[in-house]
């Protein structure tokens, strides 16, 4: 066997969150962004990062351009496991860094995939996925066409 995915099951309920809780998107959305010290995120940003299933994101595959930031490659992955033809990136692996068009601005730099499957992963790691956030604030915005993850 060539690389390994695993997959399990999820039946118990998200973050000790009652099932059908009218408040649980704002609730995540709140924990989100104080564990992880980020803004509030957009409306169509949270959208994205609130998917319970995505594209697999592959090395390559780019994130959003958010404020003066400009999109970037996934540039880590797995050596072993591959999605048409290119390597799965994971929680944890790297983003390029994107400029911003404001010449004061620094680059974002040395940024990672924080969120990933709670369900699919590879060589241990939770397997990325289109709307998963990205340690500056960005989401995984490409992924593949024809291969999704819960």
């Amino acid at each position: 066997m060539i690389g390994d995915i695993d997959h399990t099951s999820q039946t118990s309920e998200l973050s000790g969150y009652e099932s059908g809780c009218e408040d649980e998107s704002r609730r995540e959305e709140e924990t989100r962004g104080s564990l992880l010290g980020q803004k509030r995120l957009s409306e169509s940003d949270k959208d994205l990062s609130l998917a319970k299933q995505g594209k697999v994101v592959r090395f390559g595959d780019m994130c959003n351009q958010h404020g003066d930031y400009l999109q970037s490659p996934g540039i880590g992955g797995s050596s072993n496991v591959f999605v048409n033809g290119r390597p799965v990136h994971r929680q944890g692996d790297e983003w390029s860094q994107h400029a911003s068009t404001d010449p004061y601005k620094s680059p974002h730099i040395s940024q990672f995939l924080l969120e990933g499957s709670d369900s699919v992963f590879v060589n241990g790691k939770a397997i990325a996925r289109t709307g998963d956030l990205i340690s500056c604030g960005a989401v995984a915005e490409q992924g593949s066409n024809d291969v999704f993850a819960g």
